[in-house]
């Protein structure tokens, strides 16, 4: 059962802006309430890095839309990184898959290949509670 302390802080993971594979807007008050509630078990680490899997997709799903809409090359969006994470975890349906056109010779294999630089969401969890 989820706690509103557990819900606000999963609300807030929700809401992180990435760039690339990074946390923007993020500060140093931020960290030390997201690490003072890991160490009072108001919320564990399993709960961050499921609400971080979520907002991965949905940045994905975001940046699929206005690639679809503005003709927009994937690997200039806001994060083609959180593209290629949602692209590899199953977020899009076979249709949607064959709407997706790639530049630089790049196919879905490739594009994962190079934007899939290691576990994007332990990175994401690492930046917002590392020491700043």
């Amino acid at each position: 059962m989820q706690t509103k302390l557990n819900q606000a802080i999963i609300s807030a993971i929700a809401e992180i802006q990435i760039s690339d594979e990074r946390v923007v807007f993020w500060d140093k008050k931020d960290t030390g309430i997201l690490r003072f509630m890991l160490a009072k078990k108001v919320v564990s680490k399993r709960d961050l890095l499921d609400a971080i899997d979520e907002r991965l997709r949905n940045i994905g799903r975001q940046i699929y839309r206005a690639c679809i809409r503005h003709n927009q090359s994937l690997d200039h969006s806001i994060s083609p990184e959180a593209f290629a994470y949602a692209l590899k975890n199953g977020e899009f349906t076979d249709e949607e898959k064959s709407c997706i056109q790639f530049d630089h010779g790049d196919t879905f294999h490739t594009f994962i290949k190079g934007y899939n630089r290691g576990n994007l969401k332990q990175k994401i969890l690492n930046q917002l509670i590392a020491q700043k």
